[in-house]
C-alpha cells in the first residue's frame, strides 16, 4: 500500500494576493475614518469647553456689574479680572432710566462682545444682544 504524497503547491490562480490587498485597504480606510472622527470630536470638545468658559465668565461679569450698578458704585468703563478671563465693560446712558452696557469677554486670546440694556428703576436687564 502506497501513501499518496500531499500536494504542497495549491493552485489558487492569484486569488489570495488581491484578497489580502482588499482587506488591507478596508482596514486602513476604517482606521483613517476613525482618526478623522476622533479629530472632529476633539475640536468639538475644545469649542464647547471654550463656549462654557465664555458663559461662566460672562455670568460672573454680569453678576458683578449688576451688583455694583445697584449700589451706584460702577464707573462708566472698567474691567473685572477672573481666573478664566477678563470682562471689560463700557456704559452709556441710553434713555433717562436705561443704561446701555457693552461687555467684552476675553479668554485665551478669543473675544466675545455683547450688549445689554439695564433699567435703573427696576434694577434689571431689559434687553440682551449676544455676539455683536
Amino acid at each position: 500500500m502506497w501513501i499518496k504524497p500531499i500536494r504542497t503547491k495549491m493552485n489558487e490562480d492569484g486569488f489570495v494576493l488581491p484578497l489580502c490587498v482588499i482587506i488591507s485597504f478596508l482596514i486602513i480606510a476604517f482606521a483613517l475614518h476613525a482618526v478623522i472622527l476622533l479629530q472632529n470630536e476633539q475640536e468639538f470638545k475644545k469649542e464647547s469647553d471654550l463656549s462654557l468658559r465664555f458663559n461662566e465668565v460672562t455670568q460672573l461679569g454680569l453678576f458683578d456689574i449688576k451688583k455694583n450698578l445697584a449700589k451706584n458704585e460702577l464707573p462708566t468703563s472698567g474691567s473685572f479680572i477672573y481666573d478664566d478671563g477678563i470682562v471689560n465693560f463700557q456704559m452709556t446712558k441710553s434713555t433717562d432710566k436705561e443704561l446701555e452696557v457693552f461687555v467684552t469677554v476675553s479668554i485665551d486670546g478669543h473675544e466675545q462682545k455683547n450688549k445689554f440694556y439695564y433699567d435703573t428703576e427696576k434694577g434689571g436687564i431689559t434687553k440682551w444682544i449676544d455676539g455683536i
